[in-house]
Order: structure tokens, then C-alpha cells, then sequence
């Protein structure tokens, strides 16, 4: 029977052989510890139980560093322990990058693949699943930005500065790669053709990146020195901008006819005391 120190030099040598140390994987572990890790592992399963029938099956992780240190590896190392022969055999070897997995299964040494080999292929393979899952959320957030521009177009906020700023908030929200929700705002103005008198609005949003979800929250307009913001709820949603500018004139006419009739009745009182 093997001493333990014979079966885990085995292990050790054949990772060596294939790129699969500290140094040659650049991850600033001491050298040597894998193989202590290895080491207890199975003098954990040993001692778990000292009558062992089956055979035992553990993993053990190292993290390698490519392309000067851009791109960072996980290796996942799963190893069968037989107690009858006491000895330990590398079944398979998972590397993940970026969240994307590859993995092969060892029935020989030879089978086992470099650790360059494994980092070439698993970043091929995360360069290719990203590149559409990329393309994916992308194609979701043009449905969104067309989806928002529809309901402003329908409800007459038809300022052409909106689409780019929509476009570009967005895509800056998503270029900072935050989970966070933020808010921004988008200026317009709207006016009726033959009227003299312009609103002016601010369209009020709150951007989630995770959920992907654009919510207009509220909008602030502006007639004369008439001003007021409509919330969105869950009943009531913002007003179509021609809704809101006649709402806003017609109370810019009534601030403007009160403040005539609070200057004019001190006038006719102050006439009919001099009468």
C-alpha cells in the first residue's frame, strides 16, 4: 500500500507537468500549498471514517491569472478517493471565467489539458457566450428606449433632442456597469402652432440596470410663471403634454386675472371713499 505522501506527490507532479502551480499560474499562493490543501482533504475523508467501502469524492479549487492579470481563472479540481486501493484519481477539471464554465473529464493523465490550454478555451468560450448575451440585453434595452419614445410620441412630447438624450443616459447607465437604479432628467419644450406661449417640461426618470426596467416618474412643466409637477402612480399616468399646457395656460390666465382684481379692488374702495 502506498504511504499518503506517495499518493498526493503523484497528484502534485502531474498538475507540475501540466502548468498547474502557484508560480506558473501567477495567483501569489505560497508554493506548496495546493498540495497541503490535497493533503488534508484526504486526511479529512480518513478520518471521517476509518472503515471506508466506497470510494470518496472531494474538490479543490486554485485560481489562475492570464493575460497579465486581466483575466481571472478559477480551477476546479474533482478527485475520487479509493480506501481499498488507496490511492486518488483526477476525475474532471472545471475552468470558469467570467461565469462561464468548461470542463473535461480525466480517465487517463494524458487526458488532462494545460492550464493554458484550458484558460485559451474557456475564454473563447466566455468571449462568444458574453458576445450574445451582450447583444441579447442590448437588443432588450432598443425595445425599452423605442417603447418609452412611442408613449412620449403619443402623448405629444415630440422634442427630437429626446431620442438621442434617452438613448445616450441609458447607455451611459449601462456603461458604468452599476446595480444600482439612477435617476436622470430630459428637458423639452412644447408649443401650439398660431399660440405665443411655450411649456416648458423636464421629464423626470429612475433607470434600473438590473431588472432592466425604464419608469417615467414624474413630469415638472411650465407656463409663464405657472408651474407644477404630476407624479405617476399605479392609477394616474402622466398627463399628454397638450393636457398639461392647457392646464398650465388656463391657470396662468387665472394667476394673471387674480393679481388684476387684487390691484384693482383697493382702487375702486379708495374711489368711493373720496366720492
Amino acid at each position: 500500500m502506498k504511504e499518503l505522501d506517495d499518493i498526493i506527490n503523484e497528484q502534485v507532479l502531474l498538475l507540475k507537468w501540466n502548468g498547474y502551480t502557484e508560480k506558473q499560474l501567477n495567483n501569489e499562493e505560497a508554493e506548496g500549498s495546493y498540495k497541503e490543501h490535497l493533503k488534508l482533504a484526504v486526511q479529512d475523508i480518513l478520518q471521517a471514517d476509518n472503515v471506508l467501502l466506497d470510494n470518496e469524492v472531494f474538490q479543490l479549487h486554485l485560481f489562475g491569472y492570464f493575460n497579465e492579470k486581466q483575466d481571472k481563472v478559477l480551477f476546479t479540481f474533482s478527485y475520487e478517493y479509493d480506501a481499498f486501493l488507496s490511492q486518488i484519481s483526477l476525475k474532471e477539471v472545471q475552468a470558469t471565467l467570467n461565469d462561464i464554465p468548461i470542463s473535461i473529464a480525466i480517465e487517463k493523465g494524458s487526458d488532462l489539458w494545460s492550464s493554458q490550454e484550458m484558460y485559451k478555451r474557456v475564454r473563447q468560450l466566455s468571449f462568444t457566450v458574453n458576445n450574445a448575451l451582450n447583444e441579447e440585453r442590448n437588443d432588450l434595452i432598443k425595445s425599452i428606449i423605442l417603447k418609452e419614445l412611442r408613449s412620449l410620441h403619443e402623448n405629444s412630447y415630440l422634442n427630437p433632442l429626446i431620442e438621442n438624450r434617452l438613448n445616450d443616459v441609458v447607455r451611459k447607465i449601462e456603461c458604468n456597469k452599476t446595480d444600482q437604479p439612477r435617476n436622470f432628467t430630459i428637458s423639452g419644450k412644447y408649443s401650439r402652432t398660431a399660440e405665443a406661449q411655450t411649456m416648458v417640461y423636464r421629464l423626470h426618470y429612475r433607470y434600473d440596470p438590473v431588472s432592466l426596467h425604464l419608469q417615467l416618474k414624474s413630469v415638472y412643466g411650465r407656463v409663464g410663471n405657472t408651474k407644477r409637477v404630476f407624479i405617476a402612480t399605479n392609477n394616474m399616468q402622466i398627463p399628454s403634454a397638450d393636457r398639461m399646457f392647457t392646464f398650465l395656460k388656463n391657470e396662468n390666465k387665472s394667476q394673471k386675472a387674480r393679481t388684476i382684481a387684487n390691484h384693482a379692488i383697493p382702487s375702486a374702495r379708495l374711489r368711493k371713499r373720496l366720492k
